[in-house]
């Protein structure tokens, strides 16, 4: 009998890590393919095979994480922005939340207050603040992330001069990302990595 429930176990658990693994592959997948889309609409696409992992698996921040993500991405890469691009990292976000607390998820709610900012000026200051909070709150957890840093510097770059921003300000902040950047090792292949281009790109528009 003994041996039975032994059994029984070892195929529980067999069959607990195969699921684990099926998500984790499709997720992967995706994310390869999020990387390659040349556009908002087949980035859209993809998207949409994010999320239907992450409604699957709700205990899991990473698919939640990355549909949020690639949502923000859109926005930012749609004339004029994406409403609802915006809501639905929002969503995802607080999926995420429920599923884990860490530094990544608050860099990434510091990037959906800075999208929240370009859809209503007038609100400025407060999506400012929120978003200064949460990433200098998730630098606060883990001095080594870099998406962060470099989140915080483009926020710093975007504020007046008269509230504490400006490029003086910011470049320490965006040096210190490019660092971070360099020496990131990800042990765990799903593990968010992103930024490297983006600091790249955005360097080389500042004036």
């Amino acid at each position: 009998m003994k041996n039975l429930f032994i059994v029984i176990a070892l195929c529980t658990f067999s069959i607990s890590l195969s699921a684990q693994a099926k998500w984790e592959k499709a997720l992967k997948t995706n994310l390869a393919k999020a990387e390659q889309t040349k556009n908002v609409e087949e980035l859209n696409v993809v998207t949409a095979g994010i999320e239907r992992i992450a409604l699957s698996k709700k205990n899991e921040y990473l698919p939640a994480y990355y549909t949020a993500f690639y949502n923000l991405q859109m926005h930012w890469r749609t004339d004029g922005g994406c409403e609802t691009c915006v809501e639905k990292a929002n969503e995802m976000l607080t999926q995420a939340e429920a599923a884990e607390d860490n530094d990544e998820i608050m860099a990434l709610r510091g990037y959906y207050y800075q999208a929240k900012l370009t859809l209503d000026y007038g609100k400025a200051p407060y999506y400012s603040r929120k978003a200064n909070e949460l990433l200098q709150g998730a630098i606060g957890r883990n001095t080594s992330n870099p998406r962060a840093y470099y989140l915080l510097g483009q926020l710093t770059y975007y504020t007046p001069e008269v509230f504490g921003g400006g490029k003086e300000k910011a470049m320490p902040l965006l040096d210190k990302a490019g660092e971070l950047f360099k020496a990131e090792t990800v042990s765990n292949e799903l593990a968010p990595s992103w930024g490297q281009r983006d600091l790249d790109r955005f360097l080389s528009t500042m004036k």
